[in-house]
């Protein structure tokens, strides 16, 4: 999946001949962030999150639940503790998956469903030097997501001294969490490092909801005269026991830890991202930023005895310019990214499903496997072990098909399956 946006923001605030001309480009965020931040005179419903505010309301709950006392906002966990586990948003009764998630600029979402699962990289608040929260349409800079809001990371600052901090905690139902920071400081040749390693334990609230975590989080710098190249990403991974299904009333009156999904019921996820910019200082007036991102996530759930893997990768380059001439100014830009991600099919599952319903089973071998080379393998495969039906793309020219072009089949191809599959079910019907 390819996707191109082109954006501009321009900001008309009250004239001030005075006006001084931006700074160059220097160890502060400013620039980094000018293209999806929104300032004190862009017309947009906002709540800033300072890195005092983080540091004195964060304790090792996931970024939804240190949002949960903004205007508009609700929260919840599946396991019950907001330090670990799947935590949940919403923001003006608006699903997260209409919610653009950035990290100075980068998506934080899965491409394809839009979600944002901040299970799988723990602890980012320490690594963060503010939020800011946008309600409704705002400056995002990355596609329709964004249509109910925007919440956008701004990655920790690098220090001019050289520190260390180490912090270690223990709590109820087994929590355990350690956690080190390192600032190198800025190095008389203009290099900057941080970089945060953190580790997190819990047995859950529910019953069998225990989760590990862990997170490695490096930003490097290095100041070229009026330009600097920077480099930020992370690396984590989680393994939890799931809990997502509700519990009843009934059982709740005994049991307030009951968790319908059983022991073996559990995920495997990593998640890796990397982003490096370069921002230079073109005039007085003009700043421009140019970044590359990687994006990778991965992994396994285990549900009722059944495995499915998902692994997606996204590749993805801006370029931003933010121009100040007088009272007025605009950021304007070019972002083009690609993503793709490998499907698996369950043809297992066509049986198990007969053997416990009535219903109609109907497998799509399509978005199942996303390439249209595995779409007659695994449709004759999947009416063998006795689908009842099949869901399948057909397209004149898959090669001009603004979507899914690449697991559709030709109508040639089509005609000649549905001879095979109808050959094929003649002969398994007997056997179901």
């Amino acid at each position: 999946m390819n996707a191109l946006a082109l954006f501009l923001f321009l900001l008309c605030p009250p004239i001030d001949e005075n006006a001084a001309p931006p700074p160059k480009p220097k160890l502060e965020e400013t620039i980094v962030v000018s293209g999806i931040r929104a300032d004190e005179t862009t017309p947009v419903t906002k709540s800033n999150i300072e890195h005092a505010d983080i540091a004195r309301d964060y304790h090792q709950q996931d970024v939804p639940l240190l949002m949960a006392q903004t205007p508009s906002i609700n929260t919840y966990t599946e396991s019950g503790i907001g330090s670990s586990g799947y935590a949940y948003i919403t923001l003006r009764g608006v699903s997260p998956t209409r919610l653009n998630f950035t990290l100075d600029g980068v998506p934080l979402a899965d491409s394809e469903d839009m979600g944002v699962y901040f299970a799988d990289f723990p602890d980012l608040a320490h690594s963060l030097q503010s939020i800011q929260i946008q309600r409704g349409v705002g400056t995002s800079t990355f596609g329709s997501p964004s249509f109910g809001g925007s919440v956008n990371l701004e990655s920790i600052d690098l220090a001019q001294t050289s520190s260390t901090e180490a912090r270690v905690s223990a709590g109820a139902y087994g929590q355990r969490f350690a956690t080190v920071g390192y600032q190198s400081g800025m190095t008389p040749s203009g290099f900057a490092l941080y970089s945060r390693l953190s580790v997190n334990h819990t047995d859950g609230f529910r019953e069998h909801s225990g989760v590990d975590q862990h997170n490695l989080f490096i930003s490097a710098e290095k100041l070229l005269g009026d330009a600097q190249l920077k480099l930020t990403g992370f690396t984590a991974h989680e393994r939890q026991q799931m809990s997502f299904n509700a519990s009843d009333e009934e059982t709740l009156r005994t049991n307030l830890r009951d968790n319908p999904l059983g022991p073996d019921d559990r995920d495997s996820f990593g998640y890796d991202l990397a982003n490096l910019q370069y921002i230079r200082a073109l005039t007085p007036s003009t700043n421009m930023t140019a970044s590359a991102y990687y994006q990778a996530g991965y992994g396994w759930y285990s549900l009722s005895g059944d495995r499915y893997a998902l692994d997606g990768r996204l590749l993805g380059s801006m370029l931003t310019m933010s121009w100040t001439r007088g009272a007025m100014s605009a950021s304007y830009g070019l972002h083009a990214n690609h993503f793709k991600r490998e499907h698996t099919l369950d043809l297992a599952a066509v049986p198990a499903i007969r053997r416990i319903s009535h219903l109609p089973v109907i497998i799509d071998p399509s978005h199942g496997t996303g390439n249209a080379y595995m779409v007659t393998p695994l449709a004759r495969a999947g009416v063998a072990v006795g689908a009842d039906g099949l869901m399948v793309e057909v397209h004149n020219h898959p090669e001009l098909a603004l979507s899914d072009g690449a697991q559709a089949l030709t109508p040639a191809q089509y005609a000649q399956l549905i001879d095979q599959v109808s050959a094929i079910r003649e002969i398994s019907v007997p056997n179901w």
